[in-house]
């Protein structure tokens, strides 16, 4: 009987550590979230992308002009100029069907005190929102439930002006994080610790009933 229930507990031992293995952490999946690592090559944000408009990681400039940390993004619009929309994007691997959080804080900056500017939110591909907060004077966070269809999925803000002369996005502290709680096991995982289990109960009653007495 000892044997039996050493066995059953090494089993259930190894499935365990298989079963860890596979667990699901809700971490951040974004790089560079907060616009820390400041500029890379042609000024790009490193693991991000920028492009049209005017654009530039705001360096030292927090805590005034950042939700937190030292720096953050800076996509300007200026109708005068032609340049009326500021791109920024980001490839996250990601897990097809499984659900996130997507969130940031922005702040627009607009020196007209007047609406018409917006920021597109964009999650692969397709417009999930349009955000208009003209000359709010402080950070606002904006989040949204959505799904992942792919193994890559990218993330893109549009920062666009109407009529407006010139206005400033201010872009911090972006987060994508899967809406499964620390801890809990894929299911793949928990049929697999429960396989393992049973067939070494299996194995262990045949031996003992084959074993010569």
């Amino acid at each position: 009987m000892k044997r039996v229930v050493s066995a059953l507990a090494v089993a259930t031992a190894i499935s365990l550590v298989t079963l860890a293995s596979k667990t699901v952490m809700s971490q951040n999946i974004v790089q560079n979230p907060g616009f820390e690592d400041g500029r890379g090559l042609g000024g790009q944000p490193p693991f991000w992308n920028a492009s049209g408009g005017l654009w530039e990681v705001y360096l030292n400039v927090g805590p005034t002009y950042t939700h937190s940390g030292a720096n953050s993004f800076l996509g300007a619009v200026d109708s005068g100029t032609g340049l009326t929309s500021t791109d920024l994007t980001q490839d996250l691997a990601t897990s097809a069907g499984q659900q996130y959080t997507y969130s940031f804080w922005t702040w627009n900056e607009d020196i007209d005190n007047s609406s018409g500017d917006a920021l597109n939110v964009l999650w692969n591909g397709s417009q999930i929102d349009s955000v208009d907060i003209a000359n709010a004077g402080h950070f606002t966070q904006f989040s949204y439930t959505v799904t992942a269809t792919g193994a890559s999925t990218p993330i893109e803000f549009e920062m666009t002006q109407n009529a407006d002369i010139y206005g400033d996005w201010l872009i911090d502290d972006v987060s994508v994080t899967s809406n499964s709680a620390p801890g809990v096991p894929e299911p793949g995982a928990v049929t697999g610790l429960f396989g393992a289990l049973t067939l070494g109960g299996c194995a262990l009653l045949r031996r003992r009933r084959t074993a010569p007495r």
